[in-house]
């Protein structure tokens, strides 16, 4: 279980890394190596957790729809008219 916790903390923290990467280098400039690099891994590991870029990108952007589909719902369910609701999901996406 330990190992399992480890494996999941590890991608976890490969994510974040890599979500900083695109953030300020770009998809085209950030690479495997500089994510690895970024989380002190050889790149084995790395390959290990996802089997190339396009895989950590679209779990990036996966979980971020995730979390922006629970504000929505969350949002969508209070009380109230249909205007003010559209209006407090438009403040949450934070635009």
């Amino acid at each position: 279980m330990t190992e399992n916790n480890n494996s999941q903390n590890t991608r976890s923290v490969i994510l974040e890394r890599a979500r900083e990467l695109f953030l300020s280098l770009g998809y085209h400039k950030t690479t495997m190596r500089t994510i690895a690099e970024s989380v002190n891994l050889s790149t084995g590991p790395l390959y290990f957790h996802f089997h190339n870029k396009a895989e950590v990108f679209f779990q990036i952007c996966s979980e971020a729809f995730d979390c922006l589909i629970a504000d929505i719902r969350r949002v969508a369910k209070n009380p109230g008219h249909d205007a003010l609701r559209l209006r407090e999901i438009y403040y949450s996406l934070g635009i």
